[in-house]
């Protein structure tokens, strides 16, 4: 086991490459690492989306036991909750950007919309495998892969 003794007081950093003022770093840090997470997974909303239009145009073409999965109750339920929690995300991300703009703090927001987005593309994720069925994790290469074998799903 390594132990390593920290002493703050013995840092010496010249002038031109301290992060804030004296003393103020860390805190700076912290700041930086809030906008971080909403310019990490900024795109997320837009790229659910795109994956939920194309599961939506799968569920209008594809039958499975006789009938459009389009049809079928579950499938519109799954389909349009996704749906609204992609519409949420999204103006969840319309609120962290314009508190950035505005320079408040977005400490406890960024985190909020980094594990949403991130959750909500495993739901997404988890959906579309369930959707597509046995054949989903299949590339682009084989002829049985459905959605052409997209490999545009944000996970």
């Amino acid at each position: 086991m390594y132990h390593y003794e920290v002493f703050l007081d013995d840092v010496r950093v010249p002038a031109d490459r301290m992060l804030g003022r004296e003393g103020e770093g860390f805190q700076a840090l912290l700041a930086g690492l809030d906008t971080d997470r909403f310019w990490g997974r900024f795109y997320k909303a837009p790229a659910l989306k795109r994956l939920l239009h194309q599961l939506v145009e799968y569920a209008n073409a594809t039958t499975r036991g006789g009938a459009l999965l389009a049809r079928d109750a579950a499938v519109r339920r799954g389909l349009a909750t996704l749906a609204a929690e992609i519409e949420a995300l999204r103006l969840l991300f319309y609120r962290v950007g314009a508190m950035i703009e505005t320079g408040e703090p977005v400490r406890h927001e960024s985190a909020l919309a980094k594990v949403m987005a991130d959750e909500l593309g495993q739901k997404v994720t988890a959906f579309a495998m369930d959707l597509l069925g046995p054949f989903a994790p299949l590339t682009e290469a084989s002829r049985w892969a459905p959605l052409r074998g997209s490999s545009s799903t944000p996970t």
